[in-house]
């Protein structure tokens, strides 16, 4: 899940929705079986910790867009909650090895069968809505077992093909949009639609493996941010970059703002085609999201000026 932060203004905007979302999923969570009811409410809990995180504001960005009625809006909104959480478990079974993880996959599979329960309540099984979900799903589960693929070992460069396809370890937030522009009778922006997210969900990915960095060394995971990193330094292997001191190689190169500047073109290409759709609130939250972009590659340049000068300070006083 990306922990990318919106503007406070927005979350400030979508709080009642926030506080409603987590009272919603606590009651339908505790329908389920005890064991899995605990389970379910904590990891209910350790993911709206971060609530200003995209998976969660977006749906509720997308609902205003295209004025959806207030009782279909709670549902989309808990169905997209619950695919989030199902998500999550699936993803971490698949990054970690820890009995943990495997034990909860059978509250993922509950969850996302709860899911798929309140579309139904909305989309009679002749509609459209299910083909598309049906290929937001495999498009998901290529694209992250595709990424899973990329091992701690040989380094190899993303092409621009493979950057195109981060976008789909988000596929699944794209059933909510779907969902919206069909029930408002919207059904010509799909695919517009689907490439604004796209270009969003690349956007989050590359400023995700920017801010995260030392989690993903920590945890062997491989980003297109650790790779570039792994070829200006000319490492053959991911695993050469634990022997070197990369919080000097940060201070030095440029290549955190030319990571955060690639995120920064997919947000104006989704710009450029939300303008297309003249729809106000989209264009809004993408704005949001562009000016988030910039503070937060500016607040870690600065956190890199700070370390450098504390470096240089550090070793003047070894000298004496």
């Amino acid at each position: 899940m990306s922990y990318f932060s919106t503007r406070s203004d927005l979350l400030t905007q979508y709080s009642a929705e926030l506080s409603q979302l987590h009272e919603t999923c606590t009651h339908h969570l505790s329908a389920f079986a005890p064991r899995l009811q605990q389970a379910g409410k904590a990891l209910l809990q350790r993911y709206t910790a971060h609530w200003q995180g995209i998976d969660w504001v977006q749906p509720l960005v997308l609902n205003e867009a295209w004025s959806v009625p207030l009782p279909s809006r709670q549902t989309l909104t808990l169905a997209n909650a619950l695919t989030t959480l199902h998500t999550q478990i699936q993803t971490e079974a698949m990054n970690n090895d820890s009995w943990r993880s495997t034990e909860l996959l059978p509250l993922g599979s509950l969850l996302y069968t709860q899911a798929l329960h309140q579309y139904q309540q909305l989309f009679p099984p002749t509609s459209h809505f299910w083909r598309l979900l049906e290929g937001y799903y495999l498009e998901w589960t290529e694209a992250t077992l595709r990424e899973q693929q990329r091992k701690w070992g040989a380094v190899r460069r993303y092409t621009q093909e493979d950057i195109l396809q981060l976008a789909g370890t988000r596929a699944l937030l794209k059933i909510h949009g779907a969902a919206v522009v069909m029930l408002t009778d919207n059904q010509r922006v799909i695919v517009p639609l689907g490439s604004i997210l796209d270009h969003i969900h690349i956007a989050l990915q590359l400023m995700d493996g920017i801010i995260n960095w030392r989690d993903d060394m920590q945890a062997r995971r491989v980003t297109y941010f650790l790779t570039e990193v792994a070829i200006d330094l000319k490492v053959p292997e991911m695993s050469g970059l634990g022997r070197l001191n990369l919080e000097r190689f940060m201070i030095t190169t440029p290549l955190l703002v030319k990571v955060a500047n690639k995120a920064l073109d997919h947000l104006s290409a989704a710009q450029k085609v939300a303008g297309r759709l003249d729809v106000p609130a989209l264009a809004s939250y993408i704005d949001a999201l562009e000016t988030t972009c910039r503070q937060v590659s500016h607040h870690l340049s600065y956190d890199l000026i700070d370390t450098r000068g504390r470096l240089g300070r550090a070793a003047v006083s070894a000298s004496f």
